[in-house]
């Protein structure tokens, strides 16, 4: 589960990047990121899909995420009830039916990458090349392969679907070196709504363990 959520973490913070780039495509992304600039929080509906060559089907499930300043939180409705927040510091994961919290440290580059949920130009630098891989006038496409060591054990390569007005995500694909990939698309995208930090806090249920898996592994 923690290495699914390092995917989702890793991608999420990879929607407006710099990297080994040309100077056309870094001159398409600065355009893009003067345009995400603006955005000051978001919300989302989001649809998963896993796809693995071990499953006859893919799994499947929807919810909301919501973004602020240096936080998100993701809310899934099926097909199992789930929480997950992520910030600079760490990751909580709440299992609402079993009334589970788990928490993982968040640290290193990481920590850098969940610094913001909509990262400005720079953030990324070299830990991705990136290419354009197709481009409209209104949608941009975008390959990125990790040039960093510790990323590359986590992702093969990921494919970013970018509205060029807005500088939102669209849809992202995420490779994993075992050949599973993540497709996630969002869709009924709300900009500056007002978004507090309260909005994006957890609130277990009465009764809710707190475990951190990892600790023992210190």
């Amino acid at each position: 589960m923690y290495r699914l959520i390092v995917l989702i973490l890793v991608v999420l913070a990879s929607s407006l990047v710099s990297a080994q780039t040309t100077q056309a495509v870094d001159e398409k992304l600065q355009e893009i990121d003067r345009r995400a600039a603006a955005i000051k929080d978001l919300t989302a509906t989001f649809e998963q899909r896993k796809i693995s060559p071990l499953l006859k089907k893919p799994l499947v499930s929807r919810g909301t995420v919501s973004a602020k300043d240096a936080q998100m939180l993701w809310v899934t409705d099926s097909p199992r009830q789930t929480v997950m927040r992520v910030d600079a510091t760490a990751i909580q994961l709440l299992y609402v039916e079993d009334k589970v919290l788990e928490i993982y440290p968040v640290d290193g580059k990481l920590a850098q990458m969940a610094a913001s949920p909509l990262p400005r130009l720079g953030t990324m630098k070299d830990q991705f090349d990136i290419q354009i891989a197709e481009k409209s006038d209104s949608h941009i496409t975008l390959n990125l392969r990790p040039t960093d060591k510790k990323l590359a054990e986590y992702v093969e390569q990921v494919v970013v679907v970018i509205a060029i007005q807005s500088g939102v995500i669209e849809q992202f694909e995420l490779t994993d070196p075992d050949g599973e990939k993540t497709v996630i698309r969002f869709s009924d995208h709300k900009i500056n709504t007002g978004l507090t930090d309260a909005d994006l806090k957890i609130d277990p249920p009465a009764g809710t363990k707190t475990v951190r898996p990892l600790d023992g592994a210190r």
